[in-house]
């Protein structure tokens, strides 16, 4: 079956494509250093969850230096493309534990391997549980709008300025 206009099949899940985002660079310091050969995790390129569940804490996309980090110029997934700086060094902003639970439901609902999903899913009441993954997160935006009626849009740079007051409204 063919995907409805402007939507992505991303790990189980039909998400907006916009949703997909390819140009920046964003990373986990801890979840690099961890890694005997640093990889880039898929979700970390659903730029609406602002978070590493791995490491749990927030997704960065610059250097120290300042530099946003890209895909346009890689020649390594661990030093600044600018400078040179090693980002697993960068500090990470760790997501309060209080925080985790709701945002790891979220996570396993996205990108959690079948088994992860499905008992996900399966905690939600009766009507969302025939939703595809997708359009239960969309809810989720719409319901972290709803938390913090302040905050803007998540779509419009909110996951990028402030991935902490997404990742709070979210959780909740």
């Amino acid at each position: 079956a063919a995907l409805p206009a402007r939507r992505a099949f991303h790990s189980g899940s039909t998400i907006r494509t916009g949703d997909v985002h390819t140009r920046e660079r964003r990373f986990a310091p801890p979840a690099l250093a961890k890694d005997e050969t640093p990889f880039y995790r898929a979700s970390w390129l659903i730029r609406t969850f602002p978070v590493c569940t791995e490491s749990w804490q927030t997704l960065r996309t610059t250097c120290d230096c300042g530099a946003e980090q890209t895909w346009a110029t890689v020649s390594s997934m661990v030093l600044c493309e600018e400078c040179g700086e090693d980002l697993r060094d960068l500090r990470g902003d760790p997501v309060p534990t209080e925080a985790r639970p709701g945002l790891d439901f979220l996570a396993d609902i996205l990108f959690g391997d079948e088994a992860a999903r499905a008992a996900a899913m399966a905690r939600l009441p009766a009507d969302l549980q025939v939703l595809d993954p997708g359009d239960v997160y969309e809810l989720a935006l719409l319901m972290a709008r709803i938390v913090d009626p302040a905050m803007a849009n998540p779509r419009e740079k909110v996951w990028r300025r402030e991935p902490m007051r997404l990742a709070g409204a979210l959780a909740k």
